[in-house]
């Protein structure tokens, strides 16, 4: 006779995050090391400051994927739907194919691959708040 039961409870159970979100992560990460060895090639400028945030955002995000903080999928819908709008101004209201290639490059295809993976229902679910089962708390 088994001491273990037959049936487990699963509704404590964590859900897995998909391997798209830890790619994403992987690539920001990636992303901001680029970011990193451009910035040494920037004169100092009034770009710089907006470069070094840039890259802690993608750094922030990308470390808080990887280890699975739920802001840090919030942060990276908001990030994400903000230069996909930034890329979509850029793109419709800037002067020349160079603004309209660099919105593309540096705003919007970051934002979609950074969204498109996020947004999975099995990301969504794997980055819902979680009520605390544990020690010393009544379960459901």
């Amino acid at each position: 006779m088994s001491v273990v039961p037959h049936t487990t409870d699963r509704s404590a159970a964590v859900p897995s995050v998909p391997w798209s979100v830890y790619v994403v992560a992987v690539l920001l990460l990636a992303w901001a090391a680029v970011r990193v060895v451009a910035l040494f090639s920037l004169t100092f400028d009034s770009r710089i400051s907006q470069e070094i945030f840039r890259v802690a955002i993608d750094v922030t995000i990308g470390v808080g994927l990887l280890l699975r903080r739920q802001w840090a999928w919030v942060l990276g819908v908001v990030v994400s739907a903000v230069a996909i709008g930034v890329g979509l101004l850029w793109a419709i209201f800037g002067n020349g194919e160079y603004k309209v290639l660099a919105a593309l490059i540096d705003d919007l295809l970051p934002g979609i691959i950074l969204l498109v993976p996020l947004l999975t229902t099995n990301a969504r679910r794997a980055f819902a708040k979680r009520p605390d089962v544990g020690v010393g708390s009544t379960g459901p």
